[in-house]
């Protein structure tokens, strides 16, 4: 089925101390969602009407916007806080903890861990054999589970990318340890933001354009496929993209796209007022995509969209 709005979340913030916060929420932040969770880290500030940065006292928040299925209600708290300011960090949700890793700062040097049902907070240190130079802010990341070695092992697997370069470390969550992970990837278009996306056990997904996809075994680290996904345009740029569905047979996979400066109206707004999708059916183990529809969710005016 296709995506469906859901309505706004109030932009009053009640919290459990009945607290009113009328300020917005920072800009650059890290994002995640565990469950019917929204959790927002980090962030730098919020940009006015006026288009100038205000700058917040503390940045550090963890932010949590959770649904009540019972009241269809939306309601903000405030987790607790990180160890360091972070600019963009990365979120990811693993086995009931959040890693936050990177952000642009001196805190990209450890990686702060929340676990969410006792509230603790951890912090690990980065290994100076794990830190690449200049240059320690993930784009993205991915489960993998290792089955190379004898002992199976889950990694979080994290994607850099700066200047045309790119690289991937991984981190074992339960030995703390750090390494490098051997790669064959295409390489980087210039100007281009790269997406990845783990399908099944070892396949994965390389998007630089929302029309032509490359298909990555993990096992084999070796190129299996370019796919051409021929209803998506060569202008359309893909921002995001995420699987709802997957078998051995197929993938549901939807692509968002940037919004199209011709079709914004200054006069009615300045911003975007609308995110165009499409949804994908990629057939295994041919590789074959197919566009089952393509819509756009109607979201009012925004200037940065967190997915």
């Amino acid at each position: 089925m296709d995506l469906k709005e859901r309505g706004r979340v109030t932009p009053d913030w009640p919290l459990r101390e009945n607290l009113l916060i009328n300020s917005p929420l920072p800009e650059f932040l890290g994002l995640c969602s565990l469950g019917s969770s929204f959790y927002f880290a980090g962030g730098m500030g919020a940009i006015t009407d006026e288009g100038i940065i205000e700058e917040f006292d503390d940045t550090t928040k963890l932010w949590c916007l959770k649904y009540d299925d019972s009241t269809y209600t939306w309601t903000w708290s405030i987790c607790g806080y990180l160890f360091g300011r972070r600019i963009r960090p990365l979120v990811v949700p693993y086995q009931g903890k959040l890693y936050i890793f990177g952000g642009e700062s001196n805190a990209a040097y450890w990686v702060d861990i929340y676990t969410i049902r006792s509230h603790h907070w951890e912090r690990r240190e980065v290994p100076s054999s794990a830190i690449k130079p200049d240059y320690m802010d993930p784009r993205s990341y991915f489960l993998w589970e290792d089955t190379t070695k004898p002992q199976k092992r889950t990694l979080i697997v994290l994607y850099f990318c700066c200047d045309n370069r790119q690289w991937l470390l991984s981190y074992d969550v339960n030995a703390n340890s750090w390494g490098d992970v051997d790669y064959n990837f295409p390489l980087v278009p210039e100007y281009h933001s790269r997406q990845l996306l783990r399908l099944g056990c070892n396949h994965l997904v390389i998007l630089d354009f929302a029309k032509v996809w490359y298909i990555y075994d993990l096992a084999k680290k070796e190129l299996l496929a370019k796919v051409v996904v021929n209803d998506l345009d060569d202008s359309e740029i893909m921002s995001d993209i995420f699987c709802c569905h997957h078998t051995n047979e197929e993938s549901l996979i939807y692509v968002f796209m940037e919004p199209d400066e011709k079709v914004v109206d200054p006069e009615e707004s300045p911003h975007p007022q609308s995110v165009c999708y499409a949804r994908v059916k990629l057939q295994h183990p041919t590789f074959a995509a197919k566009v089952e529809s393509k819509s756009s969710l109607k979201v009012g005016p925004y200037i940065h969209r967190y997915m």
